[in-house]
């Protein structure tokens, strides 16, 4: 027999005809192809005025499969709730299962992907994948005295098994203008801030400045081995990628694809202000990731629950 598949209103009136000739449910099975049991229900289910009629049988068996699927309708008060979220930057699959986990709402990811397509203006709220490239750009090699190769970084570190350990980069909008990207590890707490200058030492301090003044301490960092980070020593055990593998500070990396989501690199970053970046840190560190079972970065940095707003 072959693999299951429904019956057609063609295959039906293939059972009408043989019946009428006489044959037994066993001999219409082998000649139809379907297992015997199949026909049992088919001519026991679909009897109309003690007769089979496969016309009226095609509509039966339509009527009992449009029953048995569940179909979800989406409420006023759920689409807004949905729109809210896209326009944050959520994914339907982490307003799916965060909504699952606060139990606000039971509603698969395919099925908020369905609302999507059929509210087109909500298409442009989705995230695209983008190509990535092996590097942005060459860069030279300049440790500090403190600066360590990444090969040293301690097992700790490497397993993600404490919160304090922190990665760092430069986000590049128009004009070659940046903003200092610093994402802890373990919980992917991120902290930015624009830079006027991208001097070593000016990012130096701004980086001590930006993860020191947090209530949790700061273990180590790890960074490319761009210039902007050569300068002068900081407090901070530092560790050095080595050069052309981005994948060795993925973590950053992956915070500045979020970022790009919502700046572009035709911005100019100048016209951003403190405000605004702010905002977007906010937004990223309450988003739900799926890599932490769908708790925010900052449920987990802070050790705190946060209810969702609405």
């Amino acid at each position: 027999m072959s693999k299951y598949r429904r019956m057609t209103l063609t295959t039906r009136c293939q059972i009408d005809l043989l019946l009428q000739e006489g044959l037994s449910q066993s001999e219409i099975s082998v000649k139809i192809g379907f297992h015997k049991s199949s026909v049992s229900r088919e001519i026991c289910r679909n009897f109309h005025t003690k007769t089979y009629v496969p016309k009226r049988a095609q509509e039966l068996a339509q009527e009992r499969y449009k029953s048995c699927r569940r179909h979800y309708k989406i409420t006023p008060e759920t689409s807004k709730r949905l729109e809210t979220y896209l326009n944050i930057g959520w994914s339907p699959q982490q307003i799916s299962k965060r909504f699952a986990k606060d139990k606000i709402l039971k509603i698969s990811h395919e099925c908020i992907y369905q609302f999507v397509g059929k509210n087109l203006h909500l298409k442009k709220l989705l995230r695209r994948p983008k190509k990535r490239g092996f590097s942005r750009y060459s860069k030279t090699v300049c440790r500090p005295k403190n600066g360590k190769n990444i090969a040293l970084r301690p097992n700790i570190v490497n397993r993600r098994s404490r919160i304090g350990d922190w990665e760092r980069d430069l986000f590049y909008g128009a004009n070659r203008k940046q903003i200092l990207i610093c994402t802890e590890r373990k919980s992917r707490f991120i902290k930015l801030s624009k830079l006027n200058s991208i001097d070593s030492k000016t990012v130096g301090l701004k980086t001590e400045e930006l993860i020191k003044a947090l209530p949790r301490r700061v273990h180590t960092i790890t960074n490319d081995n761009g210039t902007e980070f050569k300068g002068e020593k900081i407090s901070i055990r530092t560790f050095f990628c080595d050069p052309r593998k981005p994948q060795q500070r993925g973590t950053v990396e992956n915070t500045i694809g979020l970022l790009r989501q919502y700046i572009s690199l035709k911005v100019d970053l100048t016209t951003l202000s403190d405000q605004h970046i702010k905002m977007l840190e906010d937004k990223l560190n309450h988003r739900p990731r799926k890599v932490l079972g769908y708790k925010t970065p900052f449920e987990v940095f802070f050790n705190k629950s946060v209810a969702l707003a609405i």
